[in-house]
């Protein structure tokens, strides 16, 4: 049952929703890759969620990938044009899971269509190309998150509360990291420089985010180091990051080497575990040395809890997410072009500002 049932949902258009009454909130998935198959997956033990339609240049690999994912025993419909996808009527929102080279593309393509927009990490390659998937979508009044799906788990949730509560008091440093061995292909995503491969906007952006989501402040001062690769991009990178205030956040990522995908937030009077916290399940607390610790069982793979929020914000009204805003999304997309300029990591989309 979605965590949201139940629960009564006001409108700023006058309308009043109850989640027991409220007919599924409905899906399309545009592009049929791995992270997508993850969203599919992440949608089925919530009820009041389903895939009702996908897209892909190739009809049948959209044909095979919605045969999977049967939605309350309907077959999704599939399409080889996404605007035709975006067209669809029985859809109220859609997912964005193509490469991140064509995130901006494909997220413009969608709000013009007046869709609700769930566009996957990163927001886009460029801050440039944020600034106007960002500036249609609030000219249009349509809908518009990042699928930063760490920020919805309920681990996550639950470690950001005992932040906001005070329970290591003023927070003072993060520590994360995150980092992997991917198998070397030039031409696959990881490693390609023409689909804005690297460590830092595959999953250096988790460790970003979670920085600014502790800090909640501007960054004052930043320095970065990588190892680029013989394809040109960052196989391993790390990052230092200042915060008004005073805050620290020690960071890396890699797609060439294993490393702890674990989280650390130092306060005052205390500090908050989270590990795998780009997938947290459990967080601890540790106070003088004593520690607290809760886990969290869930439904299905995780990805479905960003999903839950588009409905919950789309049914209220809302053109952002509360918990996820557009600014926090622009202010990380902004740093991640910053963290990289030392490097000489330039993307096509990259343009001299004039």
């Amino acid at each position: 049952m979605s965590a949201y049932s139940g629960v009564v949902l006001s409108s700023r258009r006058g309308t009043t929703y109850d989640a027991t009454m409220e007919s599924t909130f409905r899906w399309g998935i545009l592009g049929c890759g791995r992270i997508a198959e993850a969203f599919a997956i992440g949608l089925e033990p919530h009820e009041d969620q389903v895939l009702v339609a996908v897209a892909s240049r190739d009809v049948d690999r959209a044909r095979t990938f919605a045969a999977r994912h049967p939605g309350r025993q309907l077959v999704p419909r599939a399409y080889d044009d996404y605007s035709a996808l975006c067209r669809d009527p029985e859809v109220d929102a859609i997912y964005v899971a193509t490469p991140h080279t064509f995130h901006a593309e494909h997220g413009k393509l969608v709000i013009e269509h007046g869709k609700a927009l769930l566009l996957e990490k990163p927001f886009t390659v460029h801050e440039r190309e944020a600034i106007e998937v960002i500036e249609l979508a609030r000219a249009r009044d349509v809908f518009c998150m990042e699928a930063m799906w760490t920020r919805f788990r309920p681990a996550m949730v639950h470690a950001l509360s005992l932040l906001r509560d005070g329970e290591i008091g003023t927070p003072e440093m993060v520590h994360a990291s995150f980092g992997f061995r991917a198998p070397f292909d030039p031409a696959g995503r990881h490693f390609d420089k023409g689909l804005a491969g690297g460590a830092l906007l595959d999953v250096g952006v988790y460790c970003v985010s979670l920085a600014d989501l502790v800090f909640d402040a501007p960054i004052t001062a930043r320095s970065s180091l990588a190892t680029i690769g013989t394809t040109g991009v960052d196989e391993r990178s790390g990052y230092l990051l200042a915060f008004e205030g005073g805050g620290l956040a020690v960071l890396s990522s890699a797609v060439r080497t294993d490393t702890s995908h674990d989280a650390r937030i130092d306060g005052s009077k205390g500090s908050i575990v989270i590990s795998d916290f780009w997938r947290p399940t459990s967080v601890r607390a540790i106070q003088a040395g004593y520690t607290r610790e809760w886990t969290f069982d869930e439904p299905g793979n995780g990805y479905g809890w960003q999903a839950l929020e588009v409905a919950k914000c789309v049914r209220q009204g809302l053109s952002e997410s509360p918990l996820r805003p557009l600014e926090a999304t622009l202010r990380v997309q902004r740093e991640l072009d910053r963290l990289r300029q030392p490097w000489g990591l330039r993307y096509a989309a990259d343009r001299v500002s004039s």
